[in-house]
């Protein structure tokens, strides 16, 4: 993640939600958050669902 390591740059608004989530962390961390955000490790856990396969609405 270049914007998160090299330019340090909270895009996804991850700040937001940290401060929604524990506020009295963030508040200790909120002047020093770039510096903490980019060394931060993001997880990212996704679930796909398929919906529909093939070609639909395609006439054959």
């Amino acid at each position: 993640m270049v914007l998160q390591k090299q330019l340090k740059v909270d895009v996804l608004g991850y700040e937001g939600k940290f401060r929604i989530a524990d506020y009295a962390s963030w508040k200790k961390l909120k002047n020093n958050w770039d510096n903490v955000f980019s060394k931060s490790e993001i997880i990212v856990d996704v679930k796909v669902f398929i919906r529909d396969y093939g070609s639909a609405g395609r006439k054959v």
